[in-house]
């Protein structure tokens, strides 16, 4: 492990002397929304070892794509950069403030996130009267890709069917 931190900080320096910014998950990788944070220590020695400002930055990717999720849905990823934090900080006094500040913002673009795509998802959801017949009930599933909305819809006789299809469903069983 001090190896790796070593060979981290060698190669941010390097990118720094090249006048290239280092960018950095301060949590390792993506994480689910609203997930506590667990800030790792590298974030903490790249502000020590480096003594530049660390401009922290938030944004609501996890809104419109998920960590390890399959889907994605659409809409615009905001990227917001913060007020930069100067170097020279305690240890506490940094990570609180580097957490507090990423955390707040992140959490108004995600609520703001979810708002825009629960919007568009309700906007993009086609919707059919719904016939069920239990002599001949048959099943048909609606998949809208573009908001990733499925519904399910039980048709009565072959011109409901129809009508179905001709809207781009596919028959599933």
């Amino acid at each position: 492990a001090a190896s790796t931190m070593k060979h981290m900080l060698r190669q941010a320096q390097e990118r720094l002397d090249d006048g290239r910014p280092v960018i950095i998950y301060p949590e390792g990788t993506r994480t689910r929304p609203g997930a506590p944070p667990h800030y790792h220590p590298g974030v903490l020695a790249l502000y020590r070892q480096m003594g530049v400002p660390v401009i922290p930055v938030a944004l609501n990717s996890g809104v419109f794509w998920g960590k390890n999720a399959i889907t994605k849905h659409p809409g615009t990823i905001t990227i917001e950069f913060l007020p930069p934090i100067a170097p020279g900080l305690p240890k506490a006094e940094f990570m609180a403030k580097l957490q507090e500040s990423i955390e707040t913002a992140s959490q108004k673009l995600m609520e703001e996130g979810r708002k825009i795509r629960d919007e568009r998802m309700k906007a993009e959801t086609l919707t059919f009267p719904v016939v069920a017949s239990l002599s001949e009930a048959r099943l048909m599933s609606f998949n809208n890709w573009q908001s990733l909305d499925c519904r399910l819809i039980v048709y009565q006789n072959h011109a409901a069917k129809s009508a179905l299809t001709e809207q781009g469903s596919r028959k599933t069983s």
